[in-house]
C-alpha cells in the first residue's frame, strides 16, 4: 500500500515537472527582452548594487523563461562590466541557476526515473560515482552542452548537490570568461578575421590565453577519453 501511494506521489511530481518545463518553454515565445532596457536600468545603480540586481535577474528570469533572457543578460554584462568583472558576476548567476535547476530536477524527477528505470539508473549512478569529477568538469569547461541541461540532467542522478556545485564552480569560470571576452569585443571584430587577428597580435597575452585554452581543451579531451577506456587485464 505504501509503495503504491509513494508511486502515485512520484508520478504526480513528475507530471507537475513536465507541466512546469512546458510552461517555461512556452513563456520563451511570448516574452522578449531588450538589451537596452536592461542596460539602462542597471546603469542607474552603483556598481555593487547593480551586480546584485543582475545576479537576481539572471537567476530569476532564466528559471522562469528558459530561452532568451540569459543571452541578453550576458551581452549586457559584457558591455556594462567588461569581460573580467562580468565573468565573476555571470559565474555567481550560473551557480545560482545550477542550484535551482538541479534542485528542481532532483525533487520532481529523480524518484520517478529511478522507479521506472531502476537498472538503467543504477548504471548511470555507478558511472557518475566513478567519474563524476571529470564528467562534470569536462562538460562545464567546454561549450558542448548548455549549463541548464547539465543542471537538470545531473539532478536526476544520485550525486549530491554540494558535490555537483563544487565541481561546477571549478569548471565554469574559464568557459564563461571566453564567452564574455568575445562578446565584449563586439560582433564586428569577432566576425572579421582581419580585425580579430590584428587584435590578437596587439594583445599577445590574450593570444597566449587563447592558445592555452585550446591546448587545454585537447588535453582534457585526451584525459576524458582515457578515463572511459576499459582497464587492461
Amino acid at each position: 500500500m505504501n509503495n503504491h501511494v509513494s508511486g502515485k506521489k512520484h508520478d504526480f511530481r513528475f507530471i507537475l515537472y513536465l507541466v512546469l518545463v512546458f510552461c517555461f518553454v512556452i513563456l520563451s515565445r511570448y516574452f522578449h527582452f531588450e538589451q537596452e532596457t536592461f542596460l539602462n536600468y542597471l546603469k542607474g545603480f552603483p556598481l555593487l548594487v547593480s551586480a546584485v540586481i543582475f545576479v537576481l535577474l539572471y537567476v530569476g528570469l532564466t528559471f522562469l523563461v528558459w530561452f532568451g533572457p540569459k543571452d541578453v543578460l550576458r551581452v549586457v554584462a559584457a558591455f556594462l562590466y567588461g569581460p573580467y568583472l562580468s565573468t565573476v558576476i555571470v559565474w555567481f548567476g550560473e551557480m545560482g541557476n545550477a542550484c535551482v535547476m538541479f534542485s528542481l530536477s532532483r525533487h520532481f524527477g529523480r524518484d520517478f526515473i529511478a522507479a521506472k528505470l531502476p537498472h538503467k539508473m543504477q548504471q548511470i549512478d555507478r558511472a557518475i560515482a566513478e567519474r563524476s569529477f571529470w564528467s562534470i568538469f569536462f562538460l562545464r569547461f567546454f561549450p558542448i552542452v548548455p549549463f541548464r541541461f547539465q543542471d537538470l540532467g545531473f539532478g536526476l542522478t544520485r550525486i549530491s548537490l554540494r558535490r555537483y556545485l563544487t565541481i561546477a564552480a571549478i569548471g565554469s569560470p574559464l568557459r564563461i570568461f571566453v564567452i564574455q571576452f568575445f562578446i565584449a569585443l563586439g560582433m564586428d571584430t569577432i566576425l572579421n578575421p582581419a580585425k580579430l587577428s590584428l587584435y590578437l597580435q596587439e594583445n599577445p597575452s590574450i593570444f597566449a590565453f587563447v592558445m592555452v585554452y585550446v591546448i587545454g581543451a585537447f588535453f582534457m579531451i585526451y584525459l576524458y577519453r582515457k578515463s572511459r577506456l576499459p582497464p587492461h587485464n
